[in-house]
């Protein structure tokens, strides 16, 4: 293993090269309503669905060869698609057909580049602090994320444009630095175990799964999040304050979870589905509608219902028995598919002004997924 400071640089870089990848759909968020060229407003939403929706299949296409190809070079690669995507965007973002094609190709990025980070930091940081570290990358990444768009609408003064590309140009100076603060050829993840085989792929599996239920919350708080708090009587103000707590909550969970099993490691699984299942019931929380059930819901919900990734990840990673990045990429798959999925099945139930049933329906998905995860818990593995 290396020194602290040269690990710390690494993760830093690794970080770094995550946010290069998740950043187009961040900024379509904040820039998208100024794209011209008169298409209609769904169109960006459908780009973000489309950004997930390519992150799910590349992740599954091509998770079971990261290690084959080298997570490093899978990390530089994507990073500079993803470069080449928000330049296209820049360049040509007014039609609707290139906005589609860039959101793909970056969700696919991002979808290959977390679980290839991922393992890189496998192969640098001691096993006894890696959940810590993932659970840090994990809640690094929206702090990132808030930064850019924040900094997005500087920028967006001179143009739409403007922001794109310089996160274009950012992103290929990632790329950069990530190369330069590995070896050439990188520390090897633990070596593949004989413990490896038919069983250990069908727990890896079922945790896809159970990030797929689990995934639908988290994609669900980030559309219609306001909109529940709105339709529970909150004015657009305080809504928004209170979104702004749930948000710090969530991050600082994220690394108070991964400091907390990072004594007792044998209990990240039981801590991963009792934040699961309680950010499910801060989802039915929200499904009664009034204001105070309303309130707590929403900060149930962000902070364990979207706090668990970190968690989740040192999980793939142990089941994975020596492979990080195909189990990452499982749970990668699993995770965007739900993310995509969750706004999809708000819309379709309930709409915008009444979002009751679609809370109704994701938080019972969540506690579903995590009581898959206790259940698992308790029968024996060689069953």
């Amino acid at each position: 293993m290396r020194r602290a400071s040269g690990v710390a640089v690494i993760v830093v870089a690794a970080i770094a090269v995550d946010i290069s990848t998740v950043i187009l759909v961040a900024l379509l968020g904040v820039v998208g309503h100024q794209l011209p060229g008169g298409q209609p407003t769904w169109v960006v939403g459908v780009a973000v669905a489309a950004y997930f929706l390519g992150g799910s299949l590349a992740a599954a296409v091509l998770g079971r060869r990261l290690e084959a190809i080298g997570p490093r070079r899978v990390a530089s690669a994507a990073t500079i698609v993803s470069a080449v995507a928000l330049l296209a965007v820049a360049l040509g973002g007014q039609w609707p057909p290139v906005l589609l094609l860039a959101s793909v190709a970056s969700g696919a990025a991002f979808g290959l580049t977390l679980p290839s980070t991922n393992a890189v930091l496998d192969g640098v940081v001691s096993p006894r602090r890696l959940v810590v570290v993932l659970c840090v990358k994990q809640a690094a990444i929206p702090i990132g994320l808030m930064t850019s768009a924040y900094a997005s609408t500087v920028v967006s003064g001179i143009g739409w444009r403007a922001p794109f590309a310089i996160a274009a140009a950012l992103s290929l100076a990632t790329v950069v630095g990530f190369r330069a603060v590995l070896p050439a050829r990188p520390p090897a993840s633990r070596p593949l175990t004989s413990a490896y085989g038919p069983s250990a792929e069908r727990r890896l599996t079922a945790l896809g799964w159970v990030t797929l239920l689990a995934s639908l919350l988290p994609g669900a708080l980030t559309g219609y999040a306001f909109a529940g708090l709105t339709a529970a009587g909150f004015a657009n103000q305080d809504a928004a304050h209170l979104l702004i707590v749930a948000n710090v909550l969530g991050i600082a969970s994220r690394i108070v979870s991964g400091l907390l099993v990072q004594a007792r490691p044998e209990l990240t699984d039981l801590a991963l589905a009792g934040m699961i299942l309680t950010g499910g019931g801060g989802a039915l929380l929200l499904a009664i509608g009034q204001a105070t059930a309303s309130a707590v819901g929403i900060l149930v919900a962000f902070t364990f219902g979207w706090g668990w990734s970190g968690l989740m990840f040192t999980s793939a990673i142990r089941r994975g028995l020596g492979r990080p990045a195909m189990a990452g990429a499982v749970v990668q798959s699993g995770g965007m598919l739900g993310s995509a999925t969750g706004p999809l099945v708000m819309a379709v139930t309930s709409g915008v002004s009444e979002p009751r049933l679609g809370w109704l329906l994701v938080g019972g998905l969540a506690v579903a997924s995590g009581g898959m995860l206790s259940w698992s818990l308790l029968v024996p593995r060689g069953r």
